[in-house]
């Protein structure tokens, strides 16, 4: 999987997520899902740290980094020299190259998933080494969290969730501006930013839940 890093995001929140929040004027791009901590990676890129779990007190545990993903899996960065994309081994400091680079990652509660850099394969991330599979086609973007891995279309006009056990992808719903995906359920906005809706479950419907929004994220 080859890629170049995206380089906007400061800080990715990892907290628990089973619910929905909407920032209906966000000025920053947050995920969470179903850890225990927060990670964050410094406004500067040279750290990543690991808040205590009390106070204000941060352990630094990695860094320089780009980009951070967790999720109930783990803990991973990219590198900021193109070199890949890393898992950190609960040790500060130490962390295991383990594939890259891509276009974008996602991480659910079992698996590391990555998009080739020119959009054209999903992949999942073997447990060791770096060696990948093949688990689907082009796509433009991956959503993960603790129900399940979620992909959009190269056109953007619809999304589809990955069945690990079959191998499958399920056409869920589409399009939208933005989607977010919690330990039991996936969010859409629509593209107008004007509602705000939940899957079903099954098929390709989904309910409206709000209204007018800027922006989805999961949170505790």
């Amino acid at each position: 999987m080859h890629r170049r890093w995206r380089t906007r995001l400061t800080a990715l929140l990892v907290a628990a997520a089973t619910s929905l929040c909407i920032a209906p004027s966000a000025s920053a791009e947050v995920a969470a899902t179903a850890t225990n901590t927060v990670c964050a990676l410094s406004p500067d890129k040279q750290g990543v740290y690991r808040w205590n779990g009390s106070g204000t007190t941060w352990t630094k545990v990695g860094g320089p980094a780009n980009w951070l993903y967790g999720g109930g899996y783990g803990l991973f960065a990219t590198s900021p020299h193109g070199s890949g994309i890393f898992r950190y081994l609960n040790s500060p400091n130490s962390w295991q190259h383990v594939g890259g680079p891509g276009r974008t990652w996602a991480v659910t509660n079992n698996s590391l998933y990555g998009l080739a850099p020119n959009g054209d394969a999903v992949y999942r991330w073997n447990d060791s080494g770096t060696a990948w599979t093949k688990v689907g086609g082009p796509a433009s973007w991956l959503y993960g969290g603790g129900l399940a891995l979620f992909a959009t279309a190269p056109d953007g006009r619809a999304i589809f969730g990955y069945d690990r056990p079959n191998n499958a992808w399920v056409h869920v719903g589409g399009p939208g501006s933005e989607w977010a995906v919690t330990d039991t359920a996936i969010f859409g906005l629509s593209p107008n930013k004007q509602g705000v809706f939940r899957w079903n479950g099954s098929g390709t419907a989904w309910t409206q839940i709000g209204g007018p929004a800027d922006q989805i994220v999961p949170c505790p």
